[in-house]
């Protein structure tokens, strides 16, 4: 049995220790919100279908016995943690609510959310970050030159409706990535009535936003109940700006890999929190912030429309099809570069050029702090 206080690897282990304590003992922390945010990434709606509600426990059941073709996951940690979800009295009659899922190519726009009651007093929304699709992971770059994307706009229309739905509920928001970015942004553009109820917003390594969205009155209100987290390599989470204060925490992963939540270190009841992000996500923060700078929003708009238009002639809806096919994949997106026009791939060769060169100015630039500091 593992004790309180000694290191556990991931929310698996947390599970092991903590899914015999209800909510109404022990309350929703920081790492239950990131479990509920693995959650969202999994394909509920086979498990849902008609039913208004289900319980963590029979959603495990039901996709325990599904046909493959009613399986889908991002990673097989996903399914793994519903499972061990469904074996404690902590998660596993938690009903899960709202699940919907909306992949719209023509807007631009990949959303999923999905609401769950933890008792008859508090309901946790947890939204979907960015999965495999193209369409996702465009989305997420459309954040270099719009204030709003399409996702934050339905995720505020979706914690109205559910806290409509539920008023007697007090809430909880929460995502990874792009999800926390969704949280956050639900929590500040809704309506102040709901907003009044909002309990905490859990950001895990989300992206940041635009100064417009910072500087409004809603985020102002809602900004003392953000708490967010990034690993020590953190990339994503580093995105863009921030405000709030953000809590960086220890990952067993390295660079980019930092952002799998399942590599999360968590001791006892919390995350191994450290006192700040290491040299690495310092320099590529500055380097994407420099070469953002350098490149007004017409400009980030075609060089981000002009690599995914690209990418869009394998016919791959997501980076997995794409990585199935992988020669075909690179044949095709090599064919489809010689056939750009001039003008296009010299945009594209001049604006991959200065990210480069920021790169090079922020390694520069640390060397020269590190001399200094000695």
């Amino acid at each position: 049995m593992v004790q309180e206080g000694e290191p556990m690897s991931n929310v698996f282990d947390y599970l092991t220790w903590r899914n015999d304590l209800l909510f109404s003992v022990n309350p929703v922390n920081a790492v239950d919100s990131l479990i509920f945010s693995c959650l969202s990434y999994l394909r509920l709606q086979p498990a849902i279908q008609k039913q208004s509600e289900i319980s963590i426990r029979d959603a495990s059941a039901f996709f325990k016995l599904a046909k493959p073709e009613e399986i889908q996951y991002r990673v097989e940690e996903d399914m793994e943690l519903l499972h061990k979800m469904a074996e404690g009295s902590r998660f596993q009659d938690v009903l899960i609510c709202g699940y919907i899922d909306h992949l719209d190519a023509s807007m631009e726009k990949q959303f999923s959310a999905v609401t769950c009651l933890l008792d008859n007093q508090l309901m946790l929304i947890a939204f979907r970050g960015t999965d495999n699709t193209l369409v996702g992971w465009k989305e997420d770059f459309n954040m270099t030159f719009m204030d709003t994307i399409p996702s934050q706009l339905e995720a505020v229309r979706y914690v109205e409706t559910m806290a409509t739905a539920y008023p007697n509920h007090r809430i909880v928001l929460c995502g990874h990535s792009k999800g926390g970015n969704l949280a956050v942004y639900a929590g500040a553009c809704c309506s102040s009535s709901i907003q009044s109820r909002i309990q905490t917003v859990y950001n895990h390594d989300g992206p940041g936003f635009s100064t417009a969205v910072l500087q409004g009155e809603g985020y102002r209100q809602i900004a003392g109940r953000i708490e967010t987290f990034v690993p020590q390599s953190s990339v994503v989470g580093m995105l863009l700006e921030h405000e709030e204060h953000y809590t960086v925490i220890s990952s067993n992963q390295i660079s980019l890999w930092q952002h799998d939540p399942y590599s999360w270190e968590i001791l006892g009841a919390d995350f191994i929190r450290l006192d700040r992000v290491n040299k690495q996500s310092v320099i590529l923060d500055a380097a994407i912030k420099q070469w953002i700078s350098e490149l007004d929003r017409s400009q980030r708009e075609a060089f981000i429309d002009a690599v995914f238009q690209i990418l869009s002639n394998t016919n791959a809806a997501s980076f997995k099809e794409m990585n199935e096919n992988r020669m075909r994949s690179t044949a095709l997106i090599l064919k489809a570069l010689n056939s750009t026009d001039k003008q296009t791939r010299k945009m594209l060769s001049d604006i991959t050029f200065k990210l480069m060169a920021s790169a090079k100015s922020a390694i520069e630039g640390n060397l020269s702090k590190d001399k200094t500091a000695k």
